[in-house]
C-alpha cells in the first residue's frame, strides 16, 4: 500500500471504468474480536469514454460523479481510500539476503531499478517482506515490490481532492481484494492456497495466495 496517513471512519472508493462505487463500514465488537458491517454503499455510473484503459479522460465528469455517489447515498465521511491496478501498477516478487533495515532500503532502491520497466524517479515504490526470518539459518528475505506510475497516482488522487474528500491511502485492486477476504475468511487463507478473481469492465485481476502469503 502507498499510505497516505492513519484515520478513523475511511470510506472504500473503487473509481472503476464504468462506475463508481463507495462502501462505508461500521466496526462492531463481538466479544474479543473485532467485526465489520455495511453502514452505506453507493454506486453511480460514469458517462460513457471518462475512464478508458484505466486512464481518466474527464476529470471533470469523474469529480462529479464521486460526488454524486456521496450525496445521494448520505456518505458523511470524507476520508477515503482508492486503489489502482493496471500496466501503470507493477508488482514483482524478489529474494534478498538477510539484511538490516538501513541496507534493505538501500538495496530495493537498485532492484526497483533493475526490475520496473519504467524510469525510477517517474515511480513511487513500496514493499512488504513476506517471509521474514524464521530461524539463524534462514538467509534469504522474500520481498514483494510495488511501483506505481506518479502520473498514474496524480490522475486518480487529484479527481478525490476536486471531489472535496481526504485521500488517505491508495492501495493495489488485488492486495485490497485480498486483505476484504482474508479479515472474513481467515482460516480459509491461512490453510489452504487461494484464487481470487476480480473481473472488472475493462481488466480483470488474479491474486493467488498461498497459506497466507
Amino acid at each position: 500500500m502507498i499510505s497516505l496517513g492513519k484515520s478513523k471512519g475511511i470510506v472504500g472508493l473503487d473509481i472503476g471504468s464504468h462506475a463508481v462505487k463507495a462502501v462505508e463500514l461500521r466496526s462492531r465488537k463481538k466479544g474479543d474480536k473485532e467485526s465489520y458491517e455495511v453502514a452505506r454503499i453507493g454506486y453511480e455510473v460514469l458517462p460513457h469514454d471518462a475512464i478508458v484503459e484505466g486512464t481518466i479522460i474527464d476529470s471533470a465528469a469523474v469529480v462529479e460523479t464521486i460526488k454524486l455517489v456521496f450525496d445521494e447515498n448520505k456518505i458523511k465521511a470524507k476520508n477515503v481510500a482508492i486503489s489502482i491496478s493496471g500496466n501503470s501498477v507493477i508488482i514483482k516478487k524478489i529474494s534478498l539476503p538477510a539484511m538490516e533495515k538501513e541496507e534493505l532500503a538501500e538495496s530495493i532502491v537498485w532492484e526497483a531499478k533493475h526490475n520496473i520497466p519504467y524510469p525510477y524517479e517517474e515511480t513511487n515504490v513500496d514493499y512488504a517482506i513476506l517471509r521474514p526470518p524464521r530461524g539463524s539459518e534462514e538467509k534469504t528475505l522474500d520481498i514483494l515490490l510495488v511501483a506505481a506510475k506518479k502520473d498514474k497516482i496524480a490522475n486518480y488522487s487529484n479527481v478525490v481532492h476536486q471531489a472535496r474528500k481526504n485521500l488517505m491511502a491508495i492501495d493495489v485492486d488485488v492486495f485490497a481484494l485480498q486483505n476484504a477476504l482474508e479479515v472474513n475468511y481467515h482460516d480459509l487463507f491461512q490453510n489452504r492456497t487461494v484464487a481470487i478473481i476480480n473481473i472488472g469492465a475493462n481488466i480483470p485481476n488474479v491474486v493467488i495466495g498461498e497459506k497466507g502469503t
